[in-house]
């Protein structure tokens, strides 16, 4: 974080505490107040645990498009999308 600059976005999941310049660098999103690393424990977490970041396969969920849930009710639909398929994020301002 550059010298001076105030923390100003905490992750829910480990309470880090992140910066504007992190979430320009994609270290945090702000859409869902999740942390990278966060999302990166959850997607290797096993499929009977998470379905964070997996694509679907026979017995355990996954990200689907045509699922409703991963559709429009899961918070991390956005963001599950991108990793995924291993895309980056485009970043709106």
């Amino acid at each position: 974080m550059p010298r001076g600059e105030k923390r100003s976005f905490e992750c829910l999941l480990c309470k880090v505490k992140y910066s504007k310049h992190s979430v320009e660098e994609g270290d945090f999103y702000v859409a869902t107040s999740i942390c990278k690393s966060c999302y990166r424990r959850m997607q290797e977490l096993p499929a009977s645990v998470s379905c964070f970041g997996k694509l679907p396969s026979k017995g355990f969920h996954g990200y689907n498009s045509h699922n409703l849930v991963c559709s429009s009710v899961c918070p991390d639909r956005r963001v599950c999308l991108h990793f995924t398929t291993n895309r980056k994020l485009k970043r709106t301002k």
